[in-house]
C-alpha cells in the first residue's frame, strides 16, 4: 500500500535461480503481497536480497544493484512489495518463468 510517505517506488524482474524456487513463482498471483529479507549463506553475496512470499517460500533474489538501494531499508520494516504479473512457464512453453514486481519504501 502506497502511503503520503512513500519515497521510493522501483519495478523489477524476478528470476528463479532453482526449480524449487520455480515451483513457487507458478503459485504467485498479480496483487499478492510479498516479503524482502536479507540473505546470508554461502551462496549469496554479502547485501543480498531474497524475495519470498508471505507464506515462507522464496521466489529468487534481487538484482545487485536494486539490493543496494534496498537492502539498508529493511531494517526499518518500510519496504514492501506486490507481484504485478508473471509470465512464462507452462506445460508448452520453453520460455523460463518471469516474476514482475513493484517494492515500495
Amino acid at each position: 500500500m502506497l502511503s503520503a510517505t512513500t519515497q521510493l517506488e522501483i519495478y523489477t524482474e524476478i528470476l528463479p535461480e532453482s526449480p524449487d524456487e520455480e515451483k513457487e513463482l507458478k503459485r504467485c498471483r498479480p496483487g499478492e503481497r510479498l516479503a524482502l529479507c536479507c540473505l546470508s549463506d554461502a551462496k549469496t553475496s554479502e547485501g543480498a536480497v531474497g524475495v519470498k512470499r508471505l507464506s515462507g517460500e522464496t521466489i529468487g533474489c534481487l538484482e545487485k544493484g536494486i539490493c543496494e538501494k534496498i537492502s539498508p531499508m529493511l531494517g526499518e520494516g518500510e519496504v514492501g512489495a506486490i507481484v504485478l504479473l508473471t509470465t512464462g512457464g507452462g506445460f508448452f512453453s520453453k520460455q523460463p518463468r518471469h516474476c514482475y514486481i513493484k517494492i515500495t519504501a
